[in-house]
């Protein structure tokens, strides 16, 4: 009986430790997160623009790498007194290095179309996933906001093409018509994300999670 329970509790501790070295494992990727928020500049009050401003964090001590995003883009004209936001560009971008303690934001009228031409009114109404780095080398993304372990194209969320939306959504008002069934829009990257560290601003309260 001895024995057993001997063995019961180095099961017991084993198990524990792996817990623990898992948590120490997520603990800087715990710390970098992204959201979308609303900010409207006075030329897009009229379209009620939303979700048009990208905000990345890291508030770890260490920096992260190879960043990346899988994104939408809409640009948006007033048809009668109806907001109405076509699909502008579809892809992902990369941010190399988001230094630590700092915070990125992305303001989606620096974003491009799919022909490289600025935008004039654009509501970035999703980013589906981000992908990156710890300072270990070991991959993480967030899918919807979720963190998981490994890289995602292992899982093929993050490589795969983006899927048509199908009928085009009301939403708050305005309408977002979709992308063209079984089209896509070819992937744009957006200088704006790719260089955005160089605008990093240092954050406060680095070392909480989000």
């Amino acid at each position: 009986m001895g024995t057993y329970w001997s063995a019961q509790v180095a099961e017991d501790q084993l198990e524990q430790s792996k817990e623990q070295d898992e948590d120490k494992a997520k603990d800087q990727a715990s710390k970098v997160t992204y959201w979308l928020e609303d900010h409207e500049s006075d030329n897009q009050k009229q379209l009620g623009a939303s979700r048009n401003r990208l905000v990345i964090v890291n508030r770890s001590l260490d920096p992260v790498k190879q960043v990346g995003f899988l994104y939408r883009a809409y640009e948006g004209e007033m048809r009668g007194s109806v907001p109405i936001f076509r699909p502008a560009a579809a892809g992902g971008s990369w941010i190399p290095t988001i230094p630590p303690c700092s915070k990125i934001t992305v303001e989606s009228t620096s974003l491009l179309n799919e022909d490289g031409s600025p935008v004039s009114h654009v509501a970035v109404s999703d980013v589906s996933e981000m992908a990156f780095n710890d300072a270990k080398g070991v991959a993480w993304h967030r899918v919807r906001g979720l963190l998981e372990k490994g890289k995602p194209g292992r899982t093929g969320k993050f490589s795969q093409d983006l899927p048509a939306i199908g009928d085009a959504a009301i939403i708050n008002g305005r309408v977002f018509e979709s992308f063209p069934e079984g089209h896509h829009l070819p992937n744009t990257e957006q200088p704006a994300i790719s260089n955005s560290a160089a605008t990093a601003k240092s954050l406060n309260e680095c070392g909480s999670k989000d």
